[in-house]
C-alpha cells in the first residue's frame, strides 16, 4: 500500500491511506520524470498512483486500448518484484496498446525478466508486437512449457536482434506468423532472419544449418561430466544446450542432482565462466541429494573456488554436505558478508581435516546448526572472527557434534561433554575464553616456530657437512629436514600438525647434534694428526722453512682445543678454520717442493749453454709445475712423491742436457748444427746421422 503525503500551508503533514483492504491487481504505472519508464506491479496500491503517473490496469483478456496518448514516450519497461506473486495463464499484448497509434515503438529495453511467473501461461499473443527499437528480449528465466499460442509474439520489431528462449515453439498448433518484419534477428549459431520463415519454423534454439532457429540458449550455472576423466565442471555460459555430456541445472535450490554417476566424480573443476554468475543462494552447491547415491563421496580435489562470485549469497545450506573424500578446503576466498543460513553445510565431511574461512565475517548468520555434525577428522578451522556472539545467530544446535580430533587455536580440545552448539564458535584464547577456532595470527605463530626449528636443523646439517661428516652419518638428520619442510610447505596443514612437526624438529635437532658431536671431533682429530704428518714431513729438505712449520703448530693446538667444545658450531668453527689453514699449508708445502726442483734444474745450466739446452731446462721446469697433490694418499707419501718426482726430472734433465752439449761439440768440429738431421741413443752411446752418415760422439764414422 503507498502512502500519499501532503504539505499543509500551516507546515502540517498528513499522511492519508489509501486501500488498505484492496485485493492485489496487475497494473502499469509511467513515469514521464525519471527516464520514460513504464512499469508493471501486482500489489493492492492501484487507486494511490495520481493521475500523472498513468496508472492503467492489465487485464490479458480484455481488448482495451491502453498506453493512449503516451506510448511513443515510453522507453524503459520495468517488471517489479511483486509481479512474482501474480500468476496468470496470458500474457497476451502485455507490451502492446492494442492499436498500432498505441505501440511502444520507442522501447528500447525491459528490466525484470525473472519476476514474471509463466509456469500456468498459455497465450502470448502479440506480447512484443511492434516494439520498435527494442533489441533483446529474454525469456530464459522463464517456464514455458505450457504455452500453445505465439501468434504474432516478436512481429513487427525491426530493431530485435536476439531472443534469449530455452523453449521449443517449433512444433506448436497456433496461427502464424510470429516473427514477421524480425529483420536484424540472428540466432545463436548465426541463423539469419528468413522472410520466408516468419512462422513456427525457425521457433526454437539455432543449433546452425542442421536445426536452424530464431533463438539464443539463456545463460544458466549447470553442471557438466567429462566421463574422460571423472570430472564434473561448473559452468556458466549457453553451451548446455548443446553439450552431449552429462549436463544439469544448477539453481540453488533442494533439486537432486549426479544420480548414477556420483561416485565416479574425483575431481570437481570451476570454470572461470562462473565468476559472471551472481547467485544468492548456493544450496546443496557440491551436494547431490541427501544420501550416498546422489552425493560426491569419493571427490578429492575442488579446482576453481575463487571463480564463484559469492557477494549475494544468503544460503548454503549442505553445501559442501557429505564429501567424504575431501581432506582440506580453502573458502577463505569467499564473500560472505551476507550469509544468514550454514546449516548442515560441511556434515559428514568424515575425512576434512582442515577448513579455511578466516574471512568470513557473517554478522546476518542466523542458523549454523549441524554446521559441522560428524566431521570426525576435523582439526582445525581458521576463523579471525568470533561468531558466538552474533545475536542473529539463534539456532546453531549440534554445531561441533562428534568432532572429536578439533582443537582450537590455543589447545582447546574438543570435549564431547562441552558445549557444541555457537558457543565455542570463536578464536581460542585458551583457558580463560575456550574455542574451537584457530586465527591466522595462531598459525602464522605456529609456521614461525617450525620455521625456525627448520632452519637450525639446517643449520645443524651445514655444520656437520662443514666437519666432513659424511652422508650416511647425516641420514636421520637429512630426514628431519625434510618433513620439517614438508610440513612448511603444505598449506592446508592444521596448528596441530604444525607444533607436532616443530615438536618433532626440536626432538631431532637434540638426538642429531648428541650423535654428531662426537663424529666431528674425531674428524677434528683426524686433520690434527695429517697436520702432524704435514709437520714432520716438512721439517727437512726441502721444505725447511719455519714459517710454515709455525703456522702448523698453532693449529695443531687449536684442533687440539676442539675436544673441548661443547657444541657441533664451536666444533666446525675450528675445523672449517684449520682445514683452510691445512689447505694453504699444503699449498705452501707444494710450493716450496716445487721451487725445490726448480732451483735444481737451474743449478744444472752451463754458461754459454745453447738454446737447445736452455730449452731443456725450460720443459723441465714445466713438468715440475705440473706435479699436484694427490688427496687420496696421505700426507708423508704425497711429500715423499713430490720429492721423487723432482729428483727424477732433475737427473733426466742432467742426461739430456749431457747429450746435448756433447752433439754441439761434435758440430763444432764437423760441421754447423744445421747440418745435423737425427741424434740418437744406441747401446747407451750417442750416435749423430749427418747426412746418411753415422758418426759417434768424437766425430769418427761408425760402420
Amino acid at each position: 500500500m503507498r502512502k500519499l503525503t501532503l504539505f499543509l500551508a500551516l507546515g502540517m503533514t498528513v499522511i492519508f491511506s489509501f486501500s488498505a483492504n484492496a485485493a492485489k491487481q496487475v497494473y502499469t504505472t509511467y513515469d514521464p520524470d525519471g527516464g520514460h519508464i513504464l512499469t508493471y506491479w501486482y500489489d493492492e496500491d492501484f487507486s494511490s498512483w495520481p493521475d500523472v503517473n498513468k496508472p492503467e490496469l492489465y487485464n490479458p483478456s480484455s481488448a482495451t486500448q491502453r498506453f493512449v496518448g503516451y506510448a511513443a514516450k515510453i522507453k524503459h519497461a520495468v517488471i517489479d518484484k511483486s509481479m512474482k506473486d501474480w500468476k496468470p495463464t496470458s500474457l497476451s499484448q502485455m507490451f502492446y496498446g492494442n492499436a498500432s497509434t498505441n505501440s511502444l515503438v520507442n522501447l528500447e529495453d525491459i528490466t525484470g525478466w525473472e519476476n514474471l511467473n509463466t509456469s500456468n501461461v498459455m497465450n502470448m499473443y502479440e506480447m512484443f508486437f511492434a516494439c520498435g527499437k527494442l533489441k533483446v528480449i529474454d525469456m530464459g528465466s522463464w517456464d514455458l512449457a505450457k504455452v500453445t499460442n505465439i501468434t504474432h509474439m516478436f512481429s513487427d520489431n525491426p530493431a530485435l536482434t536476439t531472443i534469449i528462449c530455452d523453449a521449443d515453439f517449433h512444433e506448436l498448433d497456433c496461427f502464424p506468423p510470429s516473427f514477421r518484419d524480425c529483420t536484424n534477428l540472428v540466432g545463436a549459431k548465426g541463423t539469419n532472419f528468413d522472410t520466408g520463415k516468419t512462422g513456427l519454423d525457425y521457433a526454437r534454439p539455432d543449433k546452425g544449418t542442421t536445426a536452424p532457429g530464431y533463438f539464443t540458449p539463456s545463460t544458466k550455472s549447470y553442471t557438466e561430466y567429462i566421463t574422460d576423466n571423472d570430472t564434473l565442471y561448473y559452468k556458466y555460459d549457453n553451451n548446455w544446450y548443446y553439450s552431449e555430456n552429462k549436463i544439469e541445472i544448477y539453481r540453488g535450490k533442494d533439486d537432486n542432482r549426479f544420480s548414477g554417476y556420483a561416485s565416479k566424480i574425483t575431481v570437481v573443476l570451476i570454470d572461470q565462466s562462473m565468476k559472471a554468475w551472481k547467485p544468492t543462494s548456493l544450496r546443496k552447491f557440491l551436494c547431490g541429494g541427501s544420501g550416498a547415491p546422489s552425493d560426491l563421496t569419493n571427490l578429492t580435489e575442488i579446482i576453481g573456488l575463487e571463480n564463484v562470485n559469492t557477494a549475494e549469497v544468503t544460503d548454503l545450506y549442505m553445501a559442501f554436505n557429505d564429501l567424504r573424500s575431501l581432506d582440506t578446503l580453502n573458502l577463505s576466498m569467499w564473500d560472505m558478508s551476507k550469509l544468514e543460513l550454514l546449516s548442515y553445510a560441511f556434515t559428514d565431511c568424515i575425512k576434512l581435516k582442515t577448513l579455511d574461512i578466516h574471512t568470513w565475517q557473517p554478522t546476518k548468520l542466523k542458523n549454523t546448526g549441524s554446521m559441522f555434525k560428524r566431521c570426525s577428522l576435523l582439526e582445525t578451522i581458521y576463523a579471525d572472527y568470533d561468531w558466538n556472539g552474533y545475536t542473529t545467530l539463534t539456532s546453531s544446535a549440534d554445531m561441533f557434534y562428534d568432532c572429536p580430533k578439533l582443537v582450537g587455536g590455543a589447545g582447546t580440545e574438543f570435549s564431547a561433554d562441552g558445549a557444541q552448539d555457537k558457543s565455542y564458535a570463536r578464536v581460542d584464547q585458551g583457558t580463560s575464553n575456550p574455542g574451537y577456532f584457530t586465527s591466522t595470527t595462531q598459525r602464522a605463530t605456529a609456521l614461525s616456530n617450525l620455521d625456525n626449528a627448520y632452519k637450525d636443523l639446517t643449520a645443524l646439517d651445514n655444520n656437520a657437512v662443514a666437519c666432513d661428516i659424511e652422508i650416511g652419518d647425516r641420514t636421520p638428520l637429512e630426514y628431519a629436514i625434510n618433513n620439517a619442510g614438508a610440513v612448511l610447505m603444505d598449506n592446508a596443514a592444521s596448528v596441530k600438525q604444525i607444533k607436532e612437526a616443530t615438536t618433532a624438529a626440536d626432538n631431532a635437532w637434540t638426538e642429531q647434534h648428541a650423535a654428531l658431536l662426537p663424529i666431528a671431533k674425531t674428524n677434528a682429530d683426524n686433520l690434527k694428526g695429517e697436520m702432524l704428518d704435514l709437520k714432520d714431513a716438512i721439517s727437512a729438505k726441502p721444505f725447511e722453512e719455519a714459517g710454515i712449520a709455525n703456522e702448523i703448530q698453532k693449529h695443531i693446538l687449536q684442533l687440539i682445543e676442539a675436544q673441548k667444545k661443547t657444541t657441533l658450531a664451536e666444533v666446525k668453527e675450528i675445523y672449517a678454520t684449520g682445514k683452510d689453514h691445512f689447505l694453504a699449508d699444503v699449498g705452501a708445502a707444494l710450493l716450496a717442493a716445487k721451487q725445490w726442483g726448480k732451483d735444481m734444474l737451474d743449478a744444472l745450466a752451463q754458461p754459454g749453454d745453447n738454446a737447445e739446452c736452455q730449452q731443456i731446462i725450460a720443459d723441465a721446469k714445466n713438468d715440475i709445475e705440473a706435479i699436484t697433490w694427490d688427496d687420496t694418499k696421505s700426507v708423508a707419501d704425497n711429500i715423499s712423491a713430490i720429492k721423487t718426482a723432482a729428483n727424477t726430472i732433475a737427473t733426466n734433465t742432467q742426461t739430456a742436457l749431457e747429450a746435448a752439449r756433447k752433439a754441439t761439440a761434435i758440430d763444432a768440429v764437423t760441421g754447423t748444427p744445421s747440418h745435423v738431421t737425427e741424434k740418437v741413443f744406441r747401446n747407451g752411446q750417442l750416435l749423430i746421422i749427418r747426412d746418411g752418415i753415422l758418426y759417434n760422439a768424437q766425430g769418427a764414422v761408425v760402420e
